[in-house]
């Protein structure tokens, strides 16, 4: 038992790291995409984005786990598993769901590319609906194995995955840079590079997995009924579930994609005018995530045992969970903010939209507090109430984009994107406190923690004042917005650990906990 607790625990570990170096790549690999493409190349690919990832998140996280689920019931009653009770009638139904999916994306596909005024997009969302027809298999090998705790054939496929993707996006990008490709075409190659990865990935799987379950493998079963009603709701539901939490931020991309062109071309822009602005728009996604990442992984580490403890020890781990993710993302969410026009110019060689960029940042708090309250509401099962505040956030959201942009254009729908998950994140919290009946913020230091970030800012601020002059190369910028960084960083630390903002017990869950405690009591001192 003891052996089967320690390698849930590495798998989970595993999967966990594997998740985060995926989304690190994924945020990362769009700045180059920019660069190469242009925010018109940008805005093309950002538009198919949002069905990739969610086939991405799909095969990932939510149809695997509800396969894992079943298989996993079926392991702890001492059933063999099998293809023909098991294996066939899964993929079957992952096959029908993820196929009447592909068929309305490819037949709505022209009405979606009118809708945005853009008909260049037909062929390619067209062409997107074959990724859910791999779902089936990636979801299936990656359930199982999941099942049965080994969880590193899911990791590494994962990695292989979007690095085959990653890889053949970044030099189609470089074809359109040298001119062989026009700038239109990445939607096409953002496509095909998602197919190839999960092909790799499939091919990867399926070796394994036949060698765990070779076809000529004749075992002698007992007849068994094959409940196809029980697996059709498990995987409807289970797999859903489990993706709402990585699809928010799709979500709202995909409201944008439908909704932002042709707003903007309402207020006056040109088709390609308005096309640009969204791509300069779109910019903000990357930092988003990666912020998003930063602020909730530390947090996260809290969660999985809540179920498990005592009332007293779920109280310490939530508000312990609730105020990591607090310090975190509102100390990187700050730093963006006043940094954010160097930033710009570094990643995507220009300022333009640094302003609606900078209102945008706020979501990176929003969401790393939204992320970890519907992760602490899953592991109490609450999750009737975190599907109800993601519809209304997105309801929010899609009314808000309406009002706001034929006034403001793109900073409307920043500021529709901020308030959007502010009313998902006052829901979540809202929905913790009406389960454990407790405050999950009661934790958190108030005036250290704003003194510690009004700090930073000026800081930052006075150091930005004492370079204003210079003129940077693109390596020396890099150089110096990361010393930026790093000293912004620094200072927020040092002030959270003298204030003793954040305890020595949280500080004992973070990386590198030996060396933060060392620091905390010298400038205790």
């Amino acid at each position: 038992m003891t052996k089967q607790i320690n390698q849930l625990i590495s798998g989970a570990l595993i999967l966990t790291i594997a998740g985060m170096v995926s989304k690190i790549l994924s945020a990362l690999y769009r700045i180059p995409l920019q660069n190469l493409t242009g925010d018109l190349g940008f805005y093309t690919y950002q538009q198919i984005y949002p069905i990739i990832a969610t086939v991405i998140i799909l095969s990932l996280y939510g149809f695997p786990l509800a396969v894992s689920r079943i298989t996993a019931e079926h392991l702890k009653n001492g059933q063999t598993l099998s293809y023909r009770y098991e294996f066939i009638p899964l993929w079957i139904i992952l096959f029908i769901i993820n196929g009447v999916i592909a068929a309305c994306i490819y037949f709505l596909a022209p009405f979606l590319a009118r809708g945005m005024h853009d008909e260049y997009l037909i062929i390619p969302l067209q062409l997107s609906g074959v990724l859910f027809l791999l779902i089936p298999f990636l979801a299936l090998f990656r359930g199982v194995f999941q099942a049965e705790l080994h969880m590193k054939q899911t990791a590494y496929s994962q990695i292989v995955e979007q690095i085959v993707r990653v890889k053949i996006i970044i030099v189609g990008a470089w074809f359109i840079f040298k001119g062989n490709i026009k700038v239109r075409f990445i939607a096409e190659i953002g496509v095909v590079s998602s197919i190839m990865g999960m092909l790799v990935a499939l091919v990867f799987l399926a070796i394994l997995f036949l060698r765990r379950y070779p076809l000529h493998q004749s075992v002698q079963l007992p007849q068994r009924q094959i409940n196809w009603r029980k697996y059709t709701i498990a995987i409807i539901t289970f797999g859903m579930i489990a993706a709402l939490n990585h699809l928010t931020l799709v979500f709202i991309q995909l409201i944008d994609v439908l909704t932002l062109v042709p707003q903007l071309i309402k207020t006056g822009l040109s088709p390609l005018m308005a096309m640009e602005a969204k791509g300069i728009f779109d910019r903000g996604i990357p930092l988003i995530q990666f912020g998003a990442v930063l602020g909730s992984s530390f947090a996260l580490a809290f969660v999985p045992s809540i179920k498990k403890q005592n009332h007293m020890e779920q109280k310490q781990s939530i508000q312990d969970a609730i105020s990591i993710s607090v310090y975190v993302a509102a100390g990187a969410t700050i730093g963006l903010i006043v940094i954010y026009d160097d930033v710009n110019r570094l990643l995507f060689k220009d300022e333009l939209g640094t302003s609606v960029l900078q209102i945008l940042a706020l979501s990176i708090f929003l969401l790393s507090l939204s992320i970890t309250g519907s992760a602490i509401l899953q592991a109490y099962g609450y999750v009737k109430w975190t599907v109800m505040s993601l519809v209304i956030a997105l309801v929010v959201k899609i009314t808000l984009n309406f009002m706001f942009i034929p006034y403001w254009k793109t900073h409307g729908s920043a500021a529709a994107t901020v308030v959007s998950l502010l009313c998902l994140t006052v829901l979540i919290i809202g929905g913790i406190y009406r389960k454990v009946r407790f405050s999950p913020w009661k934790q958190i230091r108030f005036w250290p923690f704003v003194g510690a970030g009004g700090t930073m800012s000026l800081c930052l601020l006075a150091v930005k004042l004492f370079f204003q002059s210079v003129q940077f190369s693109r390596m020396g910028l890099f150089i110096y917005v990361i010393c930026l960084v790093l000293f912004g960083a620094f200072i927020y630390l040092i002030i959270l650990l003298r204030y003793k903002v954040i305890d020595e017990r949280k500080i004992s869950a973070l990386p590198f906990s030996a060396q933060l405690l060392l620091l905390q009591k010298v400038v205790s001192k």
